[in-house]
């Protein structure tokens, strides 16, 4: 068993958790107060509001996604719930404060993300990448913070102790997979053989990391010559639901924050079947009841979003799709299944 201090070790280089959580969550917090606020909630709301008093005059059609909204903003005692009838009574700061962790690129996603929460309540399917969040995206993905939950991830799996054939959900711009080949390097590992794959939903990412993925290799070993001591990574698109692999084909699967974009039961079933006996699927995933609900209602904006999900439907989904063992671990809640 790898020794879970040496992640621990590696997550607090993001800093003390307990800060660094309540900084996350005042932001997600921030940017919903925000949007409803400019919305013109608060003035309405100055009287008493049933949830189809809300939908007809803000002309809302998803009445599900209003719902939880509305369940949130009373647990948070921004509102008042009488009876079915909502209220604030009074005033509601949007707490709005940029986490030290989090990039200028990272806080305008999140920002256009929260931005779109009207047009989400009223039926307009919002996608993942909309315009510039794509350049945004490829930005965040190298910076620091996934870098180091991304090594924590792999040191929890044990794959930089003993590597082999690898797919990474969700590889986005490659980059992940540059620093594990990096890592892998750095540490002497002999990867000649060594088979990784990259699969992501998005054709722009898909193109990114076929193109660029040489160049972010250099970033990470200062512009320094790359020798041929690998195999180039094989990047494809796929709508993240179904491989086009073999059953008992890989050792390792990396799933990083991907699952509740997704149907995080239908992956997880393709994903244990496409690992070996003994195979370790892993990753990093926010559970209930540690999850920000602000948080969620940002990636509910997302056209397709499940939303997060506890540790136990977690474990339900994989035990029934064949694994043998399930176990996570730390704040940032990583996790690991082996089939």
């Amino acid at each position: 068993m790898f020794p879970k201090f040496l992640i621990w070790k590696e997550l607090l280089k993001l800093g003390k958790t307990g800060i660094v959580r309540q900084e996350i969550n005042n932001f997600f917090r921030g940017n919903i107060i925000k949007v409803i606020g400019v919305e013109g909630w608060f003035e309405f709301l100055e009287e008493e509001r049933t949830l189809e008093d809300i939908a007809n005059h803000f002309n809302y059609t998803d009445l599900d996604l209003l719902s939880q909204l509305l369940n949130i903003l009373e647990r948070d005692r921004v509102l008042i719930n009488i009876n079915g009838n909502y209220i604030c009574d009074h005033y509601v700061k949007d707490n709005y404060r940029r986490p030290k962790i989090f990039s200028d690129a990272m806080v305008d996603i999140w920002k256009e993300y929260s931005n779109q929460l009207p047009n989400r309540l009223k039926g307009n399917k919002i996608e993942f990448f909309n315009g510039i969040n794509l350049f945004r995206w490829d930005f965040v993905l190298s910076g620091s913070m996934y870098m180091t939950i991304n090594k924590a991830a792999f040191l929890y799996s044990e794959f930089l102790r003993n590597p082999g054939d690898l797919l990474e959900v969700g590889c986005r711009n490659g980059v992940n997979l540059a620093h594990i080949i990096h890592l892998l390097r750095k540490q002497g590992s002999n990867i000649k053989e060594l088979n990784l794959y990259g699969v992501d939903n998005s054709p722009e990412f898909i193109n990114i990391a076929n193109n660029e993925f040489l160049r972010m290799l250099k970033s990470f070993n200062h512009n320094d010559r790359i020798a041929n001591d690998f195999k180039m990574p094989v990047f494809s698109q796929s709508d993240l639901n179904s491989f086009d692999l073999e059953d008992n084909s890989l050792s390792y699967v990396y799933c990083s924050q991907i699952f509740h974009w997704h149907n995080p039961r239908n992956m997880i079933k393709e994903l244990i079947r496409i690992l070996k006996p003994g195979g370790v699927l892993f990753g990093s995933q926010n559970f209930y009841p540690e999850a920000n609900l602000y948080n969620e209602l940002h990636i509910k904006i997302i056209n397709g979003s499940y939303g997060f999900f506890t540790r136990d439907q977690l474990k339900s989904w994989a035990f029934d799709a064949g694994a043998s063992k399930f176990e996570t671990t730390t704040p940032i809640s990583l996790f690991k299944i082996i089939k």
